[in-house]
């Protein structure tokens, strides 16, 4: 059984009893250098399996927009949440683009 604390909303699980949701970002920085970091992400409250990982992309201009999106690692996990024009959409189809270039 999981320890609960009692919250505004009834019980909830407390977030030092939630499982480590680390991940290893490595990064190259040019001159043969590569920046590493631990950095944790949240868990996905659809499923509690997966976590949380955002997404990135290019404006109309070729601007680089981060976090424009959020996804579920879990493969049976569909949530998703993106930013579209200042609106945030839930859960819309998520369509494979084509592989390799």
């Amino acid at each position: 059984m999981e320890p609960l604390t009692t919250g505004a909303r009834g019980p909830e699980r407390r977030s030092e009893d939630k499982p480590s949701r680390r991940v290893m970002m490595r990064s190259s920085v040019g001159g043969g250098r590569t920046l590493e970091a631990m950095i944790s992400w949240p868990e996905c409250l659809a499923c509690e399996q997966g976590v949380l990982v955002p997404l990135s992309d290019f404006g109309g201009q070729g601007a680089p927009v981060h976090y424009k999106a959020w996804v579920c690692t879990s493969p049976t996990c569909d949530y998703n949440l993106k930013i579209r024009n200042g609106d945030i959409h839930l859960n819309e189809p998520i369509f494979e683009g084509p592989r390799g270039r």
